[in-house]
């Protein structure tokens, strides 16, 4: 015995994720081990689903932008900014 089903889907959503934009890192979970530092010249762009940064991590930059779904930060952990934006 055969079923024939007819279906009518609507709604499609592509499963590829979005091409990267230039200039910007992107990456699906970023996991910095305690006191491990990014230290970037310039203007830091991150994406990222999840950002852990244990004891004592440091992301510095002249300009920082961080777009994530999640982030955990421990004790002494930061965003080091020290330049001046234009925005």
């Amino acid at each position: 015995m055969y079923f024939i089903m007819k279906l009518k889907v609507t709604n499609i959503k592509p499963l590829l994720p979005p091409a990267p934009h230039a200039g910007v890192l992107g990456i699906g979970r970023l996991a910095m081990q305690a006191e491990s530092v990014i230290d970037h010249a310039s203007h830091f762009n991150l994406e990222s689903s999840n950002i852990h940064m244990r004891f004592a991590s440091l992301i510095t930059a002249d300009q920082i932008t961080v777009t994530a779904g999640q982030i955990h930060m421990e004790g002494d952990a930061a965003l080091d900014v020290t330049g001046q934006s234009d925005i």
